[in-house]
């Protein structure tokens, strides 16, 4: 079902690799059995004593729907959810789900949507009807008298011994765990192997278990010195034309983040990409550009507290999830309006509530917080809430209208180039839906630019603009490294003419932003400490990535990607791949403290 549903994915894919992937899977498709038959087997050793039988089988017609049911749904929602996120079932889904169920369904189009809880509903009821004949087979109710109730509690003791072994993935030090699946250098084979019903309850008994998740260094001295191993700076001499100031005169300019959805460098052609993003690329040209920069993570969700906080984003959970958590992360906006004197606002076309996103920016300060519960009824038309150029006219409205002095600080996250990628936009460039999502975002964002610079609030305003998260285009992109690597551009008339046009290839992450923009607005920093001035030329500078099955490090020598379910090198040297290493564990180190 799962290689069906993903068949573009898989396009070179022949008999002996669906072999591979079914013997590679298999013990694990057997613990996942396990599990689900330790109840079966608790009930009958327990009708071995108890006479009648009938609440017994009650019993066991609940569980076997309920677990039917169960799994059928999991395995519908990894084949499903695979060709958007790229890894296998994990308490994420469930988590987005329970915080807006709206939101969670937004990238699912309504047949799918449909056609997919029929046909979960007729696999459970199937399944669940099945699994009754299954359960008559045993007849161990007929062994009434003493000695032979003595003999079958013997037999299913001995049968619940070998269900536990298959349990733990046999009798080895390790226990069973998705790397076990894993056999092929192609990260898409693994994910076929993997049962995602095992994934799934994994992810829900380790998602907050921190400190014990990547566990690599024994004692906190080689720790350390691993990490400030990764700090020293380059031996080179300090690059002065990769540092930018703000124009003389200007003190507290009004600042605005800018967060585009799924937005990647293979949009621009100043970055080599294709002619998609032209608004974005001549905003490219005339401000600075970053052509080296990268992004953290792969959800929205992981993606904001990177570029808002300075936190970068972790394989394995959000920090977001947990609100106690979040709560104790810096952040700019809180930053700027303590330290500086700003009023923060933060514009989302969509619900706020998401992935625990209010509690978020409440905490982090935001005094103003729009989303789609802000905007009338009719203009919440897209799956997702407020199409881009609702939400930008409401930003231009509030913004023009402002007669306050006061510095602003303003966040705006963009929605329209998200799954399904329906836009109000009718292209005269592009048929393909998902170039004209982002066609249509780019335009409605440079439209917004081109309004603020035809007035004297120009001059006075200095725009970061960033995407979200991993780029959503072109569809598909295999390697880590393109599929992070995305543009970064400050611009507005705050920043020193000179350097207009400016590109600078200093080796960035969107968890840098803070760190760097703080200290352009001159503003201390020093509570960030996972983040770093991309201006400051004193430290190393590099790239911490990350996604469910790896974890990177792009420094200007070297790249280095480790697998986060095996011991494994993926791509660079074995002796870089301790700093890799260092990262994570610092990283889930911090997260437990926090």
């Amino acid at each position: 079902m799962f290689l069906a549903a993903n068949a573009e994915l898989y396009p070179d894919l022949n008999l002996n690799g669906i072999f591979n992937i079914l013997f590679n899977g298999y013990r694990m498709d057997q613990s996942m059995a396990a599990y689900l038959t330790a109840v079966p087997a608790l009930l009958l050793m327990a009708s071995v004593w108890c006479s009648p039988r009938s609440w017994i089988d009650k019993c066991m017609t609940v569980w076997r729907y309920i677990s039917a049911f169960i799994t059928v749904l999991a395995v519908a929602l990894d084949s499903v959810l695979y060709s958007y996120w790229q890894f296998k079932l994990d308490t994420t889904p469930i988590f987005y789900f329970l915080s807006s169920p709206s939101a969670a369904m937004a990238s699912v189009s309504t047949w799918v949507a449909v056609v997919g809880t029929a046909g979960v509903v007729a696999l459970g009821l199937g399944a669940g009807y099945i699994l009754g004949f299954l359960w008559k087979i045993p007849a161990l109710s007929r062994f009434y008298d003493n000695r032979r109730r003595l003999t079958a509690s013997a037999i299913m003791l001995l049968v619940f011994g070998v269900l536990f072994i298959a349990i733990r993935g046999g009798v080895t030090v390790s226990t069973m765990n998705p790397s076990s699946a894993y056999f092929s250098t192609n990260p898409r084979m693994n994910h076929a192997a993997v049962n995602p019903m095992f994934s799934l309850m994994y992810s829900a008994m380790h998602s907050s278990d921190f400190s014990k998740q990547f566990r690599y260094f024994d004692n906190d001295s080689d720790l350390s010195a691993a990490i400030n191993a990764l700090n020293e700076p380059d031996e080179i001499p300090t690059d002065t034309t990769q540092i930018i100031k703000l124009r003389e005169g200007v003190d507290k300019p009004d600042v605005y983040i800018i967060i585009l959805e799924s937005f990647s460098s293979h949009l621009m052609p100043s970055l080599g990409g294709d002619s998609v993003a032209m608004r974005y690329d001549s905003i490219a040209r005339e401000g600075v550009l970053f052509d080296n920069f990268y992004a953290n993570s792969f959800r929205t969700d992981r993606a904001i507290p990177s570029i808002l906080s300075g936190y970068p984003a972790q394989p394995s959970t959000s920090v977001m999830k947990f609100v106690d958590k979040a709560e104790q992360l810096p952040s700019i906006s809180r930053s700027l309006v303590e330290n500086a004197g700003y009023r923060s606002c933060y514009y989302y076309g969509g619900d706020i509530n998401f992935v625990n996103q209010k509690a978020y920016l409440v905490s982090s300060k935001f005094e103003t917080i729009i989303s789609d519960g802000d905007f009338p009824i009719n203009e919440r038309l897209s799956k997702w809430g407020v199409h881009d150029d609702k939400l930008w006219q409401r930003v231009w409205a509030d913004v023009s209208c402002d007669k306050d002095t006061q510095p602003k600080f303003t966040v705006i996250q963009t929605s329209s180039s998200h799954e399904p990628f329906e836009v109000p936009f009718k292209s005269h460039r592009f048929d393909n839906p998902r170039a004209v999502s982002f066609e249509y975002a780019d335009s409605c964002m440079g439209a917004f630019v081109d309004s603020l610079k035809a007035t004297p609030l120009w001059d006075k305003s200095l725009l970061v603009i960033v995407p979200d998260h991993w780029g959503a285009f072109p569809k598909g992109l295999t390697d880590p490294v393109e599929r992070h690597k995305v543009p970064l551009v400050i611009t507005g008339g705050a920043i020193d003419s000179a350097y207009a046009g400016h590109r600078i290839s200093t080796v960035g992450v969107q968890s840098d932003i803070a760190a760097t923009l703080l200290g352009l607005l001159g503003v201390d920093a020093s509570e960030f400490t996972l983040s770093k001035n991309m201006f400051d030329n004193r430290g190393a500078h590099y790239a911490f990535f990350c996604e469910p099955d790896f974890a990177a490090v792009i420094s200007p020598a070297d790249t280095t990607i480790i697998s986060t379910r095996e011991d494994r090198v993926i791509d660079g040297d074995e002796d870089k791949a301790r700093y890799v290493k260092a990262l994570l564990q610092n990283l889930y180190n911090n997260l437990d403290e926090l």
